[in-house]
């Protein structure tokens, strides 16, 4: 187990509890050398949290999808973000953890459907919860990953197949032709010879 990667130490998300920094560098020095394989091509960790202060399993949070690792391996099925539902903060009250702790629940199009028809039937692969000692650490991971969201449920903008017509484009200029003549302003005769002088430069 060797230091922590000081570029992914940057991203855990762990501001309001400096005690469990340590713990948390602990868990991802763990995993860090697993974490370079596990990524495909283009994807970039956004956000790594700790799935809890006792647990040395992470959440990582890349531009593409959501994933569980714990000690270098993938301890979960990845969800890509195109199917997270939503994402909520739910206070909750551990007496034997100092008091109140915030957790985040990301929701999936899944595990939606699945609270649906039976509350119980949370598949640990659809439903992630991340617990924080603060409310603003919380309010970061849920930062994070709505605004990834978005970006993805953008549409992205179409590239043309082909080039968009010009005015040197010869199909538009017999369509211009063809508007004049069923205007009246040329007579068939005018049409006919402009479009042979069109066709032949073509």
């Amino acid at each position: 187990m060797g230091p922590v990667d000081s570029t992914l130490a940057d991203l855990l998300i762990v501001a309001e509890n400096p005690y469990g920094r340590r713990d948390a560098e602990k868990a991802l020095s763990k995993s860090q050398d697993g974490i370079a394989t596990i990524l495909q091509s283009g994807e970039r960790v956004q956000a790594i949290a700790q799935m809890d202060s006792f647990s040395s399993e992470l959440l990582l949070v890349t531009n593409l999808r959501l994933l569980r690792v714990k000690k270098g391996k993938e301890s979960g099925a990845p969800v890509p973000l195109r199917e997270v539902a939503e994402t909520s903060i739910r206070p909750i009250d551990r007496r034997d953890r100092r008091g109140l702790h915030y957790l985040v629940v990301v929701e999936t199009h899944t595990s939606k459907q699945y609270a649906e028809h039976d509350q119980r039937r949370f598949h640990p692969d659809h439903f992630f919860m991340v617990e924080f000692n603060g409310p603003r650490d919380a309010q970061a991971l849920c930062g994070i990953v709505d605004m990834l969201m978005e970006r993805t449920s953008r549409p992205m903008a179409a590239s043309p197949l082909a080039p968009e017509p010009t005015v040197d484009d010869p199909m538009t200029h017999l369509e211009k032709l063809a508007e004049l003549r069923d205007k009246g302003i040329l007579t068939d005769e005018e049409f006919s010879a402009k479009k042979a002088e069109i066709l032949r430069r073509v």
